[in-house]
């Protein structure tokens, strides 16, 4: 799965076009690729607007919430060109 997904900072939102509706996780299944881009929105009165924000902290989990994986990889880029961590 490759898809870029806007985060609306107002509503709390997730989509995958600005100011579109909610977005709709498929199943994934062990083994599965996920790669994800993600930017940021805010509502100004009706229009939604993509904005920047400076990125600092990402914590990032798949699976039950507060589960800690037994074992697996990740990576994650941040930017054009940085190195993967």
């Amino acid at each position: 799965m490759q898809t870029l997904l806007y985060a609306n900072l107002t509503s709390r939102k997730l989509s995958d076009s600005l100011g579109g509706p909610d977005f709709d996780w498929p199943e994934l299944i062990e083994g599965d690729t996920v790669q994800i881009g993600l930017r940021f929105a805010q509502t100004l009165g009706d229009q939604d607007l993509e904005i920047e924000r400076h990125v600092r902290l990402v914590r990032a989990s798949l699976g039950r919430l507060d589960t800690r994986p037994g074992s697996g990889q990740w990576a994650i880029q941040i930017g054009t060109d940085p190195p993967e961590v």
